[in-house]
């Protein structure tokens, strides 16, 4: 386990994300024509909520960090280099 990472109110957290949406859920919900976005909304907001809880208190190893760290900065690590690649061969 990693140490738990610090809290900087003014940086964009998984805690104002998730309240975001559980906000939508709920606005969502005050319309008249239910459907299952708003359970999806809900159980999305509370996790990502619940995710950030436990990265800031107990551990920094999350579900979402592990999604981060090593599935998605990989990707964007890929791209980032085609993308450099690309542009410098064809502006030469």
């Amino acid at each position: 386990m990693r140490e738990p990472i610090k809290f900087h109110w003014k940086a964009t957290h998984h805690l104002y994300i998730g309240i975001c949406i559980l906000m939508l859920a709920w606005l969502i919900v005050l319309d008249e024509q239910y459907t299952i976005w708003e359970n999806n909304f809900f159980l999305l907001g509370i996790y990502i909520v619940f995710n950030d809880i436990v990265e800031h208190t107990i551990t920094a190893n999350t579900p979402l960090r592990f999604l981060t760290e090593k599935i998605l900065e990989p990707i964007l690590e890929k791209v980032k280099y085609f993308l450099k690649n690309h542009f410098e061969i064809s502006l030469q």
